[in-house]
């Protein structure tokens, strides 16, 4: 029992520290807007790497509730809606960080910038330390609950939704191959657009499906527990 209780407590404060951090970075984008690709303001929202950080601190603040909830013995286990949006907060903050390691950051070496420039400022949480502790957290303290395999196709919404939003501001302002409604510059890139938003959704897909499986989620269907 003893043990248990350790072992929730030890998820709170991973959790907490999440929370911490994605409230830190917020608010040093929201007032300071410092940093590659920041803006500051409400125009901070425009960009994947602050929404999908902010919906992992949210997604983190209601899984400490059920956490305490279980540490206090009023609940068995968290609530697998509960589980599940974890699950999309931390696929959507791996996109993040591996966009920023693989494109984002060597396009400003391209650029004639330094590839670190990706990781100062908010950008340390944002791009680095809150992706990094979310994946951390979710293998080491969310091990081995049970889901069918449909479920490992929900983190990909979080990609598809904003490829839409993203498509939308684009096709509106027709501005494409300019900087101000294409900040991520894959307009520009060699490779066309469709073929990256394609590349982008099976890339959260394997992601998704590696975090399935290294986390033991796998089931078979008829064997799985919710």
């Amino acid at each position: 029992m003893e043990k248990e209780k350790l072992f929730n407590i030890s998820r709170i404060l991973v959790d907490s520290l999440i929370v911490i951090f994605v409230l830190a970075s917020t608010l040093m984008m929201a007032f300071r807007g410092q940093g590659t690709l920041a803006s500051k303001g409400v125009e901070m929202f425009k960009y994947y790497t602050v929404d999908s950080n902010i919906l992992m601190g949210i997604v983190a603040l209601i899984k400490i509730y059920f956490d305490i909830e279980i540490t206090l013995g009023k609940i068995q286990k968290v609530p697998l809606w509960s589980h599940l949006l974890y699950f999309v907060g931390v696929v959507a903050l791996s996109v993040t960080f591996l966009t920023v390691v693989f494109f984002l950051a060597p396009m400003k070496i391209v650029h004639g910038g330094s590839y670190f420039d990706s990781f100062q400022y908010a950008n340390a949480f944002m791009h680095l330390l809150t992706p990094i502790l979310s994946v951390f957290g979710f293998l080491l303290f969310e091990r081995n609950r049970k889901m069918n395999m449909c479920w490992s196709l929900l983190p990909v919404s979080s990609v598809f939704i904003y490829g839409i939003y993203y498509l939308t501001q684009l096709f509106i302002h027709d501005s494409f191959g300019k900087s101000e409604y294409d900040w991520y510059g894959f307009t520009t890139s060699p490779i066309p657009w469709p073929v990256f938003l394609l590349v982008m959704i099976g890339a959260s897909y394997l992601v998704s499906l590696g975090l399935f499986y290294a986390s033991g989620s796998h089931v078979r269907k008829e064997k799985a527990k919710v």
